[in-house]
């Protein structure tokens, strides 16, 4: 939800950019379609990188999180085969 919210300011924003830009632009009709035409390029690849960064890190995040779980499991995988032995000694002890 955050990252749908994000990118609708994101355009938003870029939309009233140029609105504003247009209604204050003292230029001729083909220079200022080729204004808004390179300014929405220019946004496009920033959104796209903007996008990529966000991809990049969350990904980062989940690997640094996977890679703590499997570490946290390997863990309890010993302390259980401790415990497991323990149990077995006592056992034998008994008998």
């Amino acid at each position: 939800m955050r990252l749908r919210n994000f990118l609708l300011s994101v355009i938003a924003g870029a939309a009233t950019g140029a609105v504003i830009g247009i209604l204050f632009a003292p230029a001729k009709g083909k220079n200022t379609r080729k204004k808004i035409v390179d300014k929405g390029l220019g946004l496009g690849d920033e959104l796209k990188s903007n996008i990529i960064d966000f991809i990049n890190k969350k990904t980062d995040q989940f690997m640094s999180a996977k890679a703590d779980v499997e570490e946290t499991v390997d863990k309890v995988k010993t302390k259980e085969q401790h415990l497991k032995n323990d149990l077995d000694k006592i056992k034998q002890s008994k008998d």
